[in-house]
């Protein structure tokens, strides 16, 4: 049975780790609070801003593999953490990512360690890219990601790109979204014969399809992975502060118990005291 001593030293330890908890969680949400001012521009102006050159695209006489393709492999960007407490949400992005295309040939590109480590031990095709960390780091791994990109596309390896992230819809929830960049073709609705005419006829081309294409790819993606990666950062946060408010609320049950325990052992000791007097004086009486 344990003594008053240990059930003090847990009970002391437990009323630590709580006032940590409470600390760990207050910041997150002012993690969460700072990263979502960052965040304020929608995904959806990004793409209203592309879509007139989408269109003009989408009338040149030559296709290119960025604007239309019929390649079946499928490149996926999955944007793991490698924070601490990020499991539960590291594997709602991983079964989001493999519910993207589940019959088609598909890479991995898996951002932070922990989540390269999860596939590489399922046997998964991947390729590991660093974490995502806010401020510089997150361009370096837009651009350095964006150029692996347009190499694979240009080799034929790969005919899709989609993005599995995390966003905050509020401060308790988290949900994850499979966002498709690349090919043009699947981004808006292609324009009709007259459409086209039109368009053409508005549109003095300097460069050849294929430089167009990629030129316009490069920009297009490296500008989505940016916005998708700096979104995914409040998710985390707020993701963050949810598994230490219930680390919190599940140490308070504990140091209830360990109080109860206490006292009992507490009155215990007393009473044993009690009655080694009583004794002791039946005895010398």
């Amino acid at each position: 049975m344990p003594t008053k001593e240990s059930i003090k030293k847990e009970w002391d330890f437990s009323k630590n780790m709580a006032e940590i908890l409470e600390v760990m969680k207050q910041l997150a949400q002012t993690q969460f609070a700072a990263s979502k001012k960052v965040c304020a521009s929608s995904f959806g102006g990004l793409i209203v801003s592309f879509d007139p050159v989408f269109e003009a695209l989408m009338t040149l006489p030559e296709s290119d593999v960025f604007i239309k393709n019929d390649i079946p492999d499928i490149g996926i960007v999955v944007t793991t953490s490698d924070q601490s407490f990020m499991g539960a949400l590291n594997s709602k992005i991983v079964k989001g990512a493999k519910a993207v295309a589940p019959h088609n040939p598909c890479m991995y590109l898996v951002t932070g360690r922990k989540g390269t480590l999860k596939f590489r031990f399922n046997g998964d095709p991947h390729i590991g890219f660093p974490p995502i960390k806010e401020g510089p780091p997150i361009a370096a791994l837009s651009r350095e990601m964006t150029e692996y990109v347009i190499r694979q596309f240009r080799e034929r390896k790969l005919g899709k790109l989609y993005v599995a992230s995390a966003f905050s819809t509020s401060f308790t929830n988290q949900t994850i979204r499979a966002t498709q960049l690349l090919p043009f073709s699947d981004l808006i609705k292609e324009p009709d014969e007259v459409q086209k005419r039109l368009l053409r006829g508005r549109i003095v081309q300097e460069a050849e399809s294929k430089t167009l294409g990629e030129y316009t790819a490069r920009l297009w993606v490296y500008n989505s992975l940016f916005y998708l990666f700096q979104n995914n950062k409040p998710a985390e946060y707020a993701a963050l502060a949810t598994q230490m408010e219930a680390s919190h609320d599940s140490v308070k049950k504990v140091i209830g118990k360990l109080q109860i325990a206490y006292k009992r052992a507490r009155n215990e000791k007393i009473d044993q005291g009690m009655r080694e007097i009583f004794v002791s004086s039946m005895v010398a009486g």
